[in-house]
């Protein structure tokens, strides 16, 4: 075989020789003896993306291989002095790409930081040539080795490449130095190409590189495609891109092999591994390995679970879809979940009639077929996902016209729109002949009442004061916090205000000392307090206060520094005065939050605006103070903890048990919903990771936050209310159908599922109704 190889071609054809004869002896010959024939083939002649690693599993792959090395033989030979031809072990255009890299990091601070001369030069000259040392690791299937074994195999590696090249411990040390530093500067000039031929000098060096080294190869390898300038490169094609995906698994395996696995390292070897169509393989390896206290995310499952999905294998989509749901560690992505549920639905399993996915049971899902497994699997959906793209959308109306195709029609809801689209890729300009036109498929509007048993699958609005969908006839709800998340809130408020506090209490004694009073709420000589509980328990003051105040409960609580800022350089009360006037017009009862500094007779805005209240500010100050309408936050806390907490504050002797939401078919023409609003342009960027989850902080304002713009010269207010109904995915029941007889029968219709879609208006819903018969 390693005649065969070198030789020429056999113009003559047959088995003469050569490649011909290479390929019989490939084809025919057993594994066990390709396992260890590679070993030879391997140090002749690699192709140019696949730089060494044959292995026995395709042996026309590597037929293929050996002829392309044959008729690349100019591009990648050199002459010797003795005018022999010599065969480079890497493809020449991409060791020019490589040696380019590491000249420069070879010239690096980093590198040259208390190296000799003579130690750069030494490493410089055989980490700059094409040349290879050692045929031992470039040769096995790293993914059966154990430790010792790939231990032993790296070290004669070693042995042969310190024999060969004759470098000292200390210039050795420098080149393992310069190949994981080189790691470093391609993940930050964002170029991924060098490190193919990198690899295999780290390979070939028998070196073992730093946990976090690994990584750093992982990164650029299965991450990056750019050139460096950092603009996107041309997509990699064919071998480059087969040989990148196969170096990054081998990276992966080796590290895992070495140190503990990780959940980066299964990731990439777990996508590999799909591409090969070794699903079964990928789910073994995850449930064979230990990652220590590092929990797998979703993307480790995902290949798995879209490979099941794309090949219409619901039974074990939907076993790993709730091992994966079960698991904390694991968030889904919105178009995930969608991808899964519109696989279910295009295999029919959402039929009535169908017959039930295969194991569901014993997984806890009973019944495992038609509309109660539908409503199962999104309610799942619900408790993860606030809202899904418009292509989610499509891809579910798809899946159900094909699980439904002989049931419903529903042609009616999908058209497709021109779409003119830039012909030249990676720009954001065209000129005039680079446009062309393409067909794209878009959901359309369709509120026409629906029978009661029609499957619905729509593009819908929602009446914004009824909450009704025009074509279900269900009614969509306002989710608001529970008790026990009002009182996650409160919590959470009070820990961050003693964190916030102690945070301002350390800056201010950093810049010079001061003498700390202490002060009652809302008292104006409160300074500050050495108790760094001090705000946490003014917070609780103001808490108690509202809940044991006396007299007619606030409907509105108004932000007042925000309201008094808007639009303006300096706190101006005539604005703060208007909406109070305004919300009292309306029939509320608003209490203004403000910082004590801003209630003061002169206080600075800016370190070079220094602002003086004026008569008829202070009138106004006084005037709401008469009317129990303000509360002065002490000083060094913030205002924003106080105005939140209102929101969701009890009021319990002013309220008396009465509830003060306002119903929407009021007498008063006030605005219906949730009392107290919150008046606030606020957008709370830097509370709303740390408050609640994201669902939990929707929830909290949707149903509370009115926003508000002021107009005319600062003589109206006008307001955009918080919502009717929640912008989340939610079930609600459709009325029961009406009998022949003409009266309503007992129980309710089908759940409507009504999904916000991200790009679409924001009254707008995917509609899915499946009836019950």
């Amino acid at each position: 075989l390693w005649i065969h190889c070198n030789a020429s071609g056999n113009s003559g054809g047959g088995r003469g020789g050569g490649p011909a004869a290479a390929a019989f002896l490939l084809n025919n010959c057993p594994t066990s003896f390709l396992s260890k024939a590679t070993a030879t083939t391997t140090t002749i002649s690699p192709s140019p993306f696949k730089l060494h690693n044959f292995t026995p599993t395709s042996a026309s792959r590597k037929m293929k291989m050996v002829m392309m090395t044959n008729n690349q033989h100019d591009a990648n030979t050199v002459t010797t002095d003795n005018n022999q031809n010599e065969q480079l072990p890497y493809n020449k255009e991409l060791f020019n790409q490589y040696a380019t890299v590491m000249e420069e990091v070879l010239q690096s601070r980093r590198v040259l930081r208390n190296i000799k001369e003579e130690d750069i030069q030494m490493v410089s000259k055989y980490l700059l040539q094409n040349k290879q040392y050692s045929s031992t690791t470039t040769t096995t299937n790293y993914s059966q080795m154990t430790e010792g074994e790939l231990r032993s195999n790296i070290a004669k590696s070693k042995d042969t490449y310190l024999t060969q090249t004759q470098l000292t411990p200390a210039q050795y040390k420098l080149a393992l130095m310069a190949l994981t530093y080189m790691g470093d500067y391609c993940a930050k000039k964002r170029v991924s190409i060098p490190l193919l031929v990198a690899w295999y000098i780290v390979k070939d060096g028998g070196m073992i590189l730093r946990d976090k080294a690994y990584g750093t190869y992982l990164y650029v390898l299965s991450s990056i495609d750019r050139n460096n300038n950092g603009v996107s490169a041309a997509p990699l094609k064919g071998e480059e891109e087969e040989e990148r995906t196969r170096v990054a698994e081998e990276v992966a395996t080796i590290h895992d092999i070495l140190f503990q696995p990780d959940e980066k390292t299964l990731s990439v070897r777990v996508k590999n591994m799909v591409k090969r169509g070794d699903e079964h393989g990928a789910m073994e390896l995850l449930s064979s390995v230990s990652t220590g206290n590092q929990e797998l995310k979703q993307r480790t499952y995902l290949p798995i679970l879209q490979s099941y999905c794309a090949k219409g294998n619901i039974d074990c989509a939907l076993k790993l879809y709730k091992n994966m749901y079960d698991q904390k560690s694991v968030i889904f992505e919105a178009d995930e979940q969608a991808l899964f549920i519109a696989s279910v639905a295009k295999a029919g399993y959402f039929r009535n009639d169908s017959n039930p996915v295969k194991g569901a049971e014993e997984i806890g899902y009973s019944p495992a077929h038609g509309t109660q497994f539908f409503d199962r699997l999104v309610s799942d959906m619900a408790n993860d996902v606030l809202e899904i793209s418009s292509s989610a959308a499509l891809k579910l109306y798809h899946a159900f016209k094909v699980g439904f195709h002989d049931a419903m029609d529903l042609s009616d809801d999908v058209v497709s729109l021109t779409k003119k689209k830039d012909e030249m890729e990676g720009t954001t300009t065209a000129t005039e002949g680079d446009i062309q036109e393409e067909e794209e498929e878009t959901l359309v509007l369709n509120n026409k009442q629906a029978n009661h048993d029609e499957l619905v699958v729509s593009r819908v609005k929602v009446n914004r004061t009824t909450a009704i969908c025009q074509r279900t006839n269900a009614t969509l709800r306002l989710i608001m916090l529970e008790e026990e998340q009002g009182q996650q809130l409160h919590d959470t408020l009070i820990q961050m205000a003693d964190a916030q506090y102690e945070a301002f209490e350390a800056k201010n004694k950093a810049k010079k000392p001061k003498i700390r009073k202490e002060g009652g709420v809302g008292s104006n000589d409160n300074k500050g307090s050495d108790d760094p509980h001090f705000a946490g328990k003014q917070l609780s003051n103001f808490v108690d206060w509202v809940n044991t105040r006396e007299g007619e409960p606030f409907t509105a609580i108004v932000d007042g520094a925000n309201v008094a800022y808007f639009g303006q350089g300096h706190v101006d009360y005539l604005q703060l005065k208007l909406m109070v006037e305004t919300l009292e017009n309306m029939n509320e009862n608003p209490l203004v939050i403000m910082p004590q500094k801003y209630t003061n007779s002169k206080f600075r805005v800016s370190s070079k605006f220094l602002q003086k209240l004026t008569p008829e500010d202070l009138e106004i100050i006084e005037g709401f103070e008469a009317k129990g309408q303000l509360f002065k936050v002490p000083a060094l806390c913030l205002d924003d903890y106080y105005w939140m907490l209102a929101s969701v504050s009890d009021q319990t002797v002013s309220r008396n048990g009465t509830n003060i939401d306002v119903p929407t078919d009021n007498d008063d023409g006030r605005w219906p919903g949730i009392r107290p609003m919150l008046i606030s342009n606020d957008q709370m960027r830097d509370h709303k990771l740390e408050l609640l989850e994201p669902r939990l902080f929707r929830r909290w304002c949707s149903s509370h936050i009115v926003n508000y713009s002021v107009k005319n010269n600062k003589t109206e207010i006008s307001f955009f209310a918080a919502d009717f109904f929640s912008r989340e995915i939610q079930g609600n029941p459709t009325p029961a159908p009406f009998s022949l007889s003409g009266q309503e029968e007992s129980g309710n219709g089908a759940t409507a599922w009504h999904f916000p879609v991200s790009d679409w208006d924001n009254h707008e819903r995917l509609c899915i109704r499946i009836p019950y018969h």
